[in-house]
């Protein structure tokens, strides 16, 4: 029978001490199963690691147990007659790990077949050497170089000069062009006339004796204009060009006109004339 509470406080309800021990025992199974399935466990019996020519095959996915979640203390109630206690519950086992498949092994290579022997044959006896003379002839000796260093190619012969034109006899250069004036040789016939003219123009100057002077002196002066001016008539006029030959030598060529050659033109003189070059 129960004893009221003369203090009038309602009396905490605990949870039972079982069902701590539960709660706590599913949250190691729990934390163990992820850490077990992230690899941070080693697993017992695992298969030995494969070797680093055959890829590793995945691990097969593994549904991760639900976790039991601790069961919500009870809210405090009326305070009742203590129930019997429960027995506790039985802890779920942890999830098994499935080891990874071991990898399949690589398949052997296959053998090679033995090469098949082959028959030798016997080799031809040599010849025999001819018999040496016993006093070997005598020659000079030539002496061995162990690493004698090889000769240079020598650098190709530069191409030959053209040959040179033949000399030219006629061809030179333009040295000098003259003009050259020989006057004419007087007849008497213009002395005559101007000593004509001459007295008559000194004739007109003057009376007396001095008229006389003065005709005298105009037919003498007459006399020499006129000849000069019958020579002038007479004078002529002609060109030499001297051209310097490429032998030395110098040659004159004589034109009547003026010709159009300067000094330091290259010519040749052909028959007797000078052209172009």
């Amino acid at each position: 029978m129960n004893t009221p509470n003369p203090s009038g406080e309602v009396p905490r309800s605990r949870s039972h001490p079982a069902i701590i021990v539960a709660a706590i025992a599913v949250v190691v199974f729990a934390a163990a199963g992820t850490a077990s399935l992230m690899g941070w466990l080693p697993a017992g019996g695992a298969a030995p690691a494969p070797s680093a020519a055959a890829p590793a095959p995945a691990p097969a996915p593994v549904a991760q147990a639900p976790v039991q979640a601790p069961a919500p203390a009870p809210a405090p109630a009326e305070p009742v007659p203590a129930p019997t206690p429960a027995p506790a519950p039985a802890p779920e086992p942890a999830p098994a790990v499935v080891p990874a498949p071991a990898p399949a092994p690589a398949p052997a290579p296959a053998p090679k077949p033995a090469p098949k022997p082959v028959a030798k044959t016997a080799p031809a006896p040599a010849p025999a050497p001819a018999p040496k003379s016993a006093y070997p002839s005598p020659g000079p000796s030539t002496p061995s170089y162990a690493s004698a260093p090889q000769p240079q190619s020598a650098p190709p012969a530069p191409p030959p000069a053209p040959p040179a034109p033949p000399p030219c006899y006629d061809c030179g250069t333009v040295s000098s062009v003259q003009a050259i004036e020989k006057k004419g040789e007087g007849s008497g016939a213009g002395a005559v006339v101007g000593g004509i003219l001459g007295g008559v123009l000194g004739h007109q100057v003057g009376s007396g004796r001095g008229n006389t002077a003065a005709t005298v002196v105009g037919a003498l002066g007459g006399a020499l204009a006129g000849n000069e001016i019958e020579k002038n008539r007479n004078t002529t006029s002609h060109w030499e060009v001297r051209v310097r030959l490429e032998d030395g030598t110098n040659r004159t060529v004589r034109f009547d006109q003026q010709p159009s050659w300067r000094s330091g033109d290259r010519v040749r003189i052909e028959n007797g004339r000078i052209v172009p070059r």
